[in-house]
């Protein structure tokens, strides 16, 4: 057998399991098995580079990492589609803090709340106990404004209302998430976001805060879903705040 540093220039091992012209060729690939887990795809139009995670399949993003504690570096992606949850699960202790942004989510069916849930290890084993607590103060396009409050403990952190299929709306986000792999402290959520409010047909914009907590664990994952039935599109993206 020759060994690797007697190979020739332009003759080592291809790097990558898959190449894809685009997202499109990626996300219609399909056949996967158990053996093709956490093999790395290169996708050419944009020089991105993917893990397959499930044999769905499920691809995450792999991020670039660099620049000094502050930097943003980008860890994972999902892409819903008729999706019961996107879960992000590449949470490390790097990044304490993170930011989550959500752009485009549709849901199956009007009149559904986004939430949002944590794991407390990495199998991951997500909390839908009552250990969460939220506030909002909204404003719309109508000139209405107001605070609505979750009531007392509940099993998840609403940031989006009863949110509309309208044609040509959408639920957009950008969340920080503090304190994440901080396991004695509660993990706080700050989320500005605008959709279409279905029960009223007027445009908002919501700017929630809460808390999971949990003074036990560090989160492991953090789970987006619908108060009932699936995400029909949309996506989200996961970057880790680096704390040094």
């Amino acid at each position: 057998m020759t060994d690797h540093k007697a190979i020739e220039a332009g003759e080592i091992h291809a790097p990558f399991q898959w190449v894809y012209a685009d997202e499109t060729e990626r996300e219609a690939d399909s056949g996967f098995g158990a053996a093709d887990l956490y093999k790395v795809a290169l996708q050419l139009d944009d020089a991105s580079v993917w893990i397959l995670t499930e044999v769905t399949p499920t691809w995450s993003a792999v991020g670039g990492g660099g620049g000094g504690a502050g930097s943003l570096v980008f860890l994972e992606q999902h892409i819903a589609s008729t999706s019961s949850s996107l879960d992000f699960v590449l949470l490390d202790d790097a990044y304490n803090d993170y930011l989550l942004k959500i752009t485009g989510i549709i849901p199956a069916s009007a009149g559904n709340n986004l939430i949002m849930r944590f794991a407390t290890d990495g199998t991951p084993t997500w909390d839908a106990g009552n250990n969460y607590r939220w506030t909002r103060q909204y404003w719309s396009s109508a000139g209405a404004g107001g605070v609505t409050a979750d009531g007392g403990v509940t099993s998840n952190i609403q940031i989006g209302a009863s949110i509309a299929t309208t044609a040509g709306f959408s639920f957009n986000a950008d969340i920080r998430l503090s304190n994440m792999r901080t396991a004695a402290l509660y993990k706080s959520v700050n989320s500005r976001a605008e959709h279409l409010i279905s029960s009223d047909s007027n445009f908002y914009s919501i700017h929630t805060v809460g808390v999971w907590a949990d003074s036990t664990h560090k989160a492991f994952g953090i789970r987006l879903l619908m108060s009932s039935g699936n995400i029909a599109s949309g996506a989200a993206q996961l970057y880790g705040i680096l704390d040094s």
